[in-house]
Formats: structure tokens, C-alpha cells, sequence
């Protein structure tokens, strides 16, 4: 099924309303953080081996074409300003941020990180209730 938005409300195609062509470019599935619970492992089992599947949120598990994360746009990103990747920071919480903090010069997690995404990173700073931005960059860039 096809879900999308336009100026007069939201319109619902289903899937023999699709063009034959008809690609993914991004799926999110949103429900209660258990439900998301109880399907993760089979989306993952489903869809893992062509599409970067990941959690973006506690009730939110997004499915988007191999290449697209936030790696591949902080890569995108410094070629376009013309800037060395190595001396990016970047910081994140959650699996989706993974990607983007193993790319970077330096991967900082937030202290109210998810454990991978700790265990992805080369620092950890504390959670964003305190400052953990903050401190971040009065650490490394200050």
C-alpha cells in the first residue's frame, strides 16, 4: 500500500494501484514500542539483505534503499562543501545514527544512547537532557 500526502488530505493506493515499476523509496512503520517489538526481527529477516532496515525511534521501524542513511549523506555532504570527512563530528542515539557515526572523523553517542550506538562510537558525552551537545563541542571544537 502507497500512503501519501497532498494539499487536500491523505490519499491510500493499494498495491494493484501501483505502476509495475513501483519502488520503495522509504517504509515506516509506526505502532506502540511493543508491537514494533514483536515484528522487528522478521522485517529485519525480510528485508535486511536488500534494505538498510533500522529503528529511528521507539515506536518507529523505517526500511529505506541500501545506500540511503546518514553515513552516505555526511559522505555526500563534505564532498559537496569540499571538506576532509576526518575532521567531521557527528552525533546520534539511535541505530540509524550508527552509519553516520562510523564515518565521521569523530563518533560521539549521547549518553541516553542505545548500546550499539555507544559501542559505534569513540566517545560518549552525556545525555541530551544536559548538555551533551554542548559539552561535545566545548570538548572538540572549542
Amino acid at each position: 500500500m502507497q500512503v501519501f500526502e497532498k494539499d487536500n488530505g491523505l490519499y491510500l493506493k493499494e498495491p494493484d494501484q501501483l505502476p509495475n515499476d513501483f519502488e520503495i523509496t522509504k517504509a515506516i512503520i509506526n505502532g506502540d514500542e511493543r508491537e514494533i517489538d514483536g515484528i522487528s526481527e522478521i522485517v529485519h529477516q525480510k528485508f535486511d539483505k536488500d534494505y538498510f532496515v533500522v529503528r529511528t525511534g521507539v515506536g518507529f521501524l523505517e526500511i529505506f534503499p541500501k545506500d540511503v542513511n546518514k553515513g552516505a549523506a555526511l559522505k555526500a555532504l563534505t564532498k559537496v562543501l569540499k571538506l576532509n570527512i576526518d575532521e567531521t563530528i557527528a552525533m546520534g542515539d539511535r541505530d540509524n545514527d550508527i552509519p553516520m557515526l562510523k564515518i565521521a572523523g569523530k563518533g560521539i553517542a549521547m549518553g541516553n544512547a542505545l548500546p550499539d550506538v555507544k559501542k559505534s562510537s569513540e566517545y560518549v558525552t552525556t545525555d541530551n537532557n544536559h548538555s551533551g551537545v554542548g559539552k561535545a563541542i566545548e570538548k572538540f571544537v572549542l
